[in-house]
């Protein structure tokens, strides 16, 4: 009767290690930037994410689109050169997303300096 007893407390034992074990991984698994489906996208902004200089933030592209002078849609890879120039001239730049419409984008100068420029490119 007592091996029976131990062998139950034993059996429980493992029971809630393993237990934990399965609800620790979840707290430590990676957590994403962003809630879109669309697997390039979030590509993009994991590696922004991940580089020193750059800042990646959410905002809204609408919103955003309402304060810029001049919106200017570029091929993904001239869009990737035109950040790293930014960020080899001034040494950091604010890389925005918007998941909700896989936009990414950010400011960027133009020919009048007087006027915003926003540069992007959709997924």
């Amino acid at each position: 009767m007592e091996t029976t007893a131990r062998t139950k407390y034993l059996a429980l034992g493992l029971i809630i290690i393993a237990s934990l074990f399965i609800f620790s991984d979840r707290f430590y698994s990676p957590m994403y930037t962003t809630e879109s489906n669309n697997a390039r996208f979030n590509q993009w902004i994991d590696y922004y994410s991940e580089c020193d200089g750059y800042t990646v933030e959410y905002k809204n592209f609408e919103t955003y689109r309402g304060d810029s002078d001049v919106m200017t849609l570029r091929q993904a890879s001239t869009l990737a050169g035109d950040v790293q120039k930014v960020r080899q001239i001034t040494g950091s730049v604010t890389v925005y997303f918007d998941w909700e419409n896989d936009v990414i984008f950010f400011r960027g100068s133009g020919p009048d300096t007087t006027l915003q420029y926003c540069y992007f490119v959709n997924f």
